[in-house]
């Protein structure tokens, strides 16, 4: 079984459509959906993946039955795809619940990067700025230097930061026109409920820090801190998004707001 990804040639270029193809080639992990191969016909052209039977990450959002190891697991996973792609020199630049396929397997979802098409190599965003369009993207999941013409690593880790503030709350940050998320990326600060434990509430912090050179510096940063938390609480079985999480979470003794894992600074986090 495999899924057809079907390319418009009116609004993809072949020369973008090769650059997708070289990106997906060169992304070969099992966190990073699977290029097969490609086909052309007359009616059109298709990239040839694996099928991800369990849809999206928006459709399984918006059946709200996430449980918190399930959907820290699921950050895990992005984080994963996103240490390799970066350790290759890419920048995914559009990541959001709409691009990330899940596959089940008996621990429960495995989450795969998918679409490619605005990816942008590191030395692109050093050496060719001028020539790169840097607005391309989707506003909401957009870290402030983007709109800036700036390109690195952490504005990927900034938009895992608003998938995981979704999935923990059920609703991004930010919110309104593509101006207002502008605006309020730049300049709006991160308010969490109280009721969020510490834990959750430093690493969604640095994730969305305004300044990417106070964000966690890696992937592999983050998604430690991601492993740490999962270590201490692979028996929460918390739904998630709620707003009112303290009864359950208070519960338990690890995840507590002044629970184990406390420490507000990136290096602490990371350990």
């Amino acid at each position: 079984m495999v899924a057809l990804k079907e390319v418009d040639s009116l609004r993809l270029t072949t020369q973008s459509f090769l650059r997708e193809l070289r990106f997906l080639a060169m992304s070969q992990h099992p966190s990073i959906v699977t290029w097969r191969t490609c086909e052309h016909f007359q009616e059109g052209r298709y990239i040839v993946m694996d099928y991800c039977e369990g849809g999206t990450l928006r459709s399984l959002m918006e059946q709200r039955i996430l449980k918190l190891p399930s959907a820290l697991g699921i950050v895990r996973d992005i984080l994963a795809g996103l240490a390799h792609i970066h350790h290759h020199g890419l920048i995914h630049c559009d990541l959001k619940p709409e691009n990330i396929l899940l596959r089940c397997h008996a621990q429960g979802w495995q989450a795969h990067l998918s679409d490619f098409g605005i990816a942008r190599l590191l030395e692109e965003t050093l050496v060719n700025v001028e020539t790169l369009d840097t607005m391309a993207g989707s506003p909401a999941y957009m870290a402030p230097e983007r709109f800036d013409g700036e390109l690195r690593v952490e504005s990927d880790l900034y938009a895992v930061g608003i998938i995981l503030h979704e999935l923990l709350l059920g609703h991004r940050p930010f919110s309104g026109t593509p101006a207002a998320l502008i605006d309020a990326h730049r300049h709006q600060p991160l308010q969490l409920p109280l009721d969020l434990p510490l834990a959750l509430r430093s690493i969604l912090h640095l994730a969305l820090h305004k300044d990417p050179d106070r964000r966690f510096h890696s992937a592999h940063q983050m998604q430690q801190a991601i492993e740490r938390l999962l270590n201490l609480e692979s028996g929460l079985s918390l739904t998630l998004p709620t707003l009112n999480l303290s009864p359950r979470l208070r519960s338990n003794q690890n995840l507590s707001p002044s629970g184990r894992l406390t420490p507000p600074d990136r290096a602490d986090l990371a350990k």
